[in-house]
């Protein structure tokens, strides 16, 4: 269990903005190794995502270990805040849940939606 101050890092994928692409692309992981796992990756699998103030979808890369299965879409921690780095904007800049603007003065509009879909094969 997590201490009070204890932090995490979720790294996230960005997939577009439709929910049914980020279950096929998913599946499509599911699908590929389906023939050496011997029958044991079958049925379908709740993946937990957050939208942006976008609308783009990013999935969350904690992973599900079982013995029977692997794979992306772990749901999210239960959290107070979380800031959201941009490593790849120019120049990078971050977000924290709660407050009104972005590192660069951005407005924000909200807290990202958190959600979930089925992946199926």
């Amino acid at each position: 269990s997590l201490g009070r101050d204890a932090c995490q890092a979720v790294t996230e994928v960005r997939l577009g903005k439709s929910s049914k692409r980020l279950s096929k692309w998913v599946a499509d992981h599911r699908r590929a190794l389906k023939p050496k796992s011997k029958g044991r990756i079958r049925g379908a699998k709740e993946l937990h995502y957050r939208a942006d103030r976008k609308g783009y979808l990013w999935l969350s890369m904690r992973w599900v270990h079982r013995p029977e299965e692997v794979h992306p879409g772990l749901a999210y921690g239960d959290y107070d805040y979380a800031v959201t780095y941009y490593p790849a904007a120019t120049p990078p800049r971050w977000e924290v849940d709660g407050e009104i603007m972005d590192s660069r003065g951005g407005l924000k509009l909200q807290r990202p939606t958190v959600g979930s879909i089925l992946s199926r094969m």
